[in-house]
């Protein structure tokens, strides 16, 4: 899984026209502390199937399809609960929707 680039991230919110705020940049680090998150779970697991006497290829790909459901289905529903707040423009949505559009937009 390849890391989200930070331009794209930034070019949402100068799309939006959004200010980057402290709220987008707790956003960034969140992202980033998950992707990273899920790359070392995914290793961990094929260092797993290799020590049980996988090849590295057979270790590989069993791990990346085995994995693949669960970072989607996190990723998604991070999405999807955030549309909402990334649309608003409501009263408060100030603090919460750089945050929201950053996450989106990944």
């Amino acid at each position: 899984m390849r890391p989200v680039p930070a331009w794209r991230l930034l070019l949402a919110l100068l799309v939006t026209h959004t200010n980057f705020s402290v709220s987008a940049a707790i956003g960034m680090l969140a992202l980033f502390g998950v992707s990273v998150q899920t790359g070392v779970i995914m290793l961990e697991y094929i260092n797993q199937l290799r020590a049980h006497g996988h090849t590295i290829k057979d270790a590989a790909v069993h791990g990346a399809v085995l994995r693949l459901r669960p970072i989607m289905i996190t990723m998604l529903v991070a999405t999807l609960g955030l549309i909402p707040a990334a649309l608003s423009h409501a009263i408060g949505s100030d603090s919460q929707r750089p945050f929201a559009i950053v996450i989106v937009a990944a």
